[in-house]
């Protein structure tokens, strides 16, 4: 192979491919200039004049638009799509995205190893390249949440031994940051065991000084939590890979750009993330291709947005020998755009062949079964009553408590308080003041361990959503303002195994199953947003919801490594303190 690729740079053997009439982006010289483009075994030999080695049998592609290379997301969670791995790789190969780097903790949390392991085979036949990290902290907080699962630094040694023979190349999101800065025995045994992986990515919300400085001793290299600009700033200061999230819930961008073109610092440790994003969003404003054009919008120039999405990402894990700037010698991942200002993909080459043509793609997987086991995750047998999703307590007069407080666009809470009625022993919700109840239901055994409590800012005024998509744990969520729709949606839950739900009146207005260990759903891609679709339109329109998306809220309001406060199915989180407080307000 070696000497075919000589020989058809230097003119000896046609080339398999060649792009002609094209301008390139040359990621390295941050420049645009005209050049065509010689592919050989799937990979670039010729940038340049190509006419001596193109042969009788050389596909020859023909534009006037712009080439780069192919596109990166360096930090998802797939299973946050609710789409498997092929149905997600069907769009977002659509918007030139030729790798991922997934961290699979979500279906490490539902299912396990197993899951991990289902996952790694059914990536083998997808036409993208799929890097997975090995999860760090399944679960997240093991001593405030039940959980099923866990992972140790056995599990990881065995993981991270796979590769090269396996997509595996290194650590997932460190999100026990307080674990790293007390020297918890346990995290440092998980950081040492990956001591050596390609990468360790990180998961710092709002660290910085002395404590952004011992987090990154330990060995970790980037962060996806940041929020403000000057966060920003400093982690890159430290030579901590930035990772910028745009994506359904959390959209970072346009802060951290302002700041990083305010004080003009360099934007070579810059990443894009998506970190969760729907499938309605995939589908109707992209992945990668979306982030890039918000990050023009957002003042960037074009040629250094394309950095940040190519030949960065490839740096950080490793891989620039081999990925990320148009130079003989890569492999031809490549993403050909209509233009620079509208970064519209009609082209994708994956591998060195078409995989994308004027937007059809040319190219599919064989859809993927998965066992029974990773099918079947909720152990609860009978569903909770009403009164039991609601607070006991002896006390007769109206109480004030504490209440969780959310808003789109973030998964930070806030602390707030609201005053509740009660009525036959149970603090009642009160949704004229949006003091709505909150239930987590432990989902992986029959215990009905289920932490209650009250939250703020859903607006609802009738009725209940649940999910059992429930970061990192994946117990079952439900909030509401009457607890018989409360139970009626758990229950609804449990019979789909899995799934997003809708309830007023005793009745299930909208739904949508997640057989694939409560959090996937196996049908197709548009299926499942036209679903999504329906239930945020039903949550507004019957319930009154005035989130945006309120499913993507409720998903991680059980999450307690995310400040401020959280509930789980032990009851209500101060992440701060990282323990379980009282309801009441004293």
């Amino acid at each position: 192979m070696l000497e075919n690729l000589i020989k058809t740079a230097i003119g000896e053997m046609k080339a398999d491919l060649v792009i002609k009439g094209s301008e390139i982006v040359n990621t390295i010289t941050k420049e645009v200039y005209p050049a065509d483009i010689g592919i050989s075994n799937n990979k670039i030999v010729r940038v340049g004049d190509v006419e001596d080695i193109v042969g009788k049998d050389t596909v020859v592609i023909k534009t006037k638009g712009v080439v780069t290379p192919g596109f990166f997301d360096s930090h998802i969670h797939i299973e946050s799509s609710m789409l498997t791995p092929t149905n997600f790789s069907k769009y977002s190969l659509l918007h030139g995205t030729t790798s991922i780097v997934w961290d699979p903790h979500e279906i490490a949390n539902a299912s396990g190893i197993a899951g991990i392991k289902e996952f790694l085979l059914e990536a083998r036949n997808i036409p993208q390249r799929i890097y997975f990290l090995v999860p760090t902290c399944v679960p997240a907080a093991p001593e405030l949440e039940t959980t099923k699962h866990t992972i140790k630094e056995h599990d990881i040694a065995t993981l991270l031994s796979l590769y090269p023979r396996s997509p595996i190349i290194g650590l997932g999101e460190m999100m026990n940051y307080p674990g790293v800065l007390h020297a918890d025995p346990t995290i440092l045994a998980k950081l040492e065991t990956g001591k050596d992986a390609r990468v360790i990515d990180g998961h710092a919300p709002g660290l910085t000084g002395k404590e952004l400085n011992a987090y990154l001793s330990a060995g970790i290299m980037s962060d996806h939590e940041t929020t403000q600009g000057d966060e920003a700033l400093e982690k890159l200061r430290l030579g901590m890979w930035l990772q910028i999230r745009e994506g359904t819930g959390c959209k970072n961008l346009e802060t951290l750009l302002k700041a990083i073109i305010d004080k003009q610092i360099g934007t070579r440790h810059c990443l894009f993330a998506t970190d969760d994003l729907s499938a309605s969003d995939l589908i109707t404003k992209g992945h990668i291709d979306h982030v890039i054009k918000r990050a023009i919008e957002s003042g960037l120039d074009p040629v250094t947005a394309i950095q940040i999405a190519t030949i960065n990402p490839a740096e950080y894990l490793g891989l620039d020998k081999t990925f990320g700037s148009i130079t003989p010698g890569k492999t031809a991942d490549l993403v050909i755009l209509d233009d620079l200002n509208s970064i519209k993909p009609s082209t994708v080459i994956f591998d060195g062949k078409p995989v994308l043509d004027e937007g059809q793609l040319l190219v599919s997987a064989p859809d993927f079964e998965f066992s029974e086991s990773i099918k079947k995750t909720i152990g609860i047998k009978t569903p909770p009553k009403p009164a039991q999703l609601l607070v006991k307590t002896k006390k007769k007069k109206p109480q004030r408590v504490r209440a969780i407080g959310v808003k789109d666009g973030t998964i930070y809470t806030t602390a707030e308080e609201g005053t509740v009625s009660i009525k036959k022993g149970k603090l009642e919700p009160n949704p004229e003041e949006d003091m709505l109840a909150v239930a987590v239901i432990e989902r992986y055994s029959n215990e009905g361990n289920i932490g209650k409590g009250f939250i703020k800012g859903f607006g609802i005024t009738s009725g209940a959503i649940a999910s059992s998509v429930a970061h990192d744990s994946h117990n079952i969520v439900v909030v509401g303002a009457d607890p018989n729709d409360m139970s009626t949606a758990v229950k609804h839950i449990m019979e789909l195994n899995g799934g997003l739900v809708v309830a007023k009146d005793g009745k299930i207005l909208a739904d949508l199953p997640l057989p694939i260990g409560g959090i996937l759903s196996d049908a197709s891609g548009m299926t499942v947003a036209k679903n999504y679709v329906d239930l945020l339109k039903t949550a507004k329109t019957e319930l009154n919801c005035t989130l945006k998306s309120p499913f993507f809220t409720i998903s991680f309001i059980a999450l307690p490594v995310i400040p401020e406060l959280k509930i789980t199915d032990k009851g209500l989180i101060d992440v701060t303190q990282q323990k379980v407080v009282d309801i009441f307000v004293k």
